[in-house]
């Protein structure tokens, strides 16, 4: 998806794109490197909510590992 190397090359994504990315089916390429690439203050609340989600399950299923 063009917004993963737009958040990697300019470490931003305007309204529109992540309205986009909202459309889309949740744990891409592109939620990953928004959250990696973009300040986390700058990320909208939805995707919060989903990566603290996938980071709690993800530590459910492994708690000592």
């Amino acid at each position: 998806m063009a917004l993963a190397h737009v958040a990697r090359l300019h470490r931003t994504a305007d309204r529109r794109c992540l309205a986009l990315l909202r459309r889309c089916p949740r744990g891409n390429e592109a939620d990953d490197d928004l959250w990696s690439f973009v300040p986390h203050w700058e990320l909208p609340l939805w995707l919060w909510c989903h990566h603290l989600w996938e980071r709690l399950v993800e530590r459910l299923r492994r708690p000592f590992g």
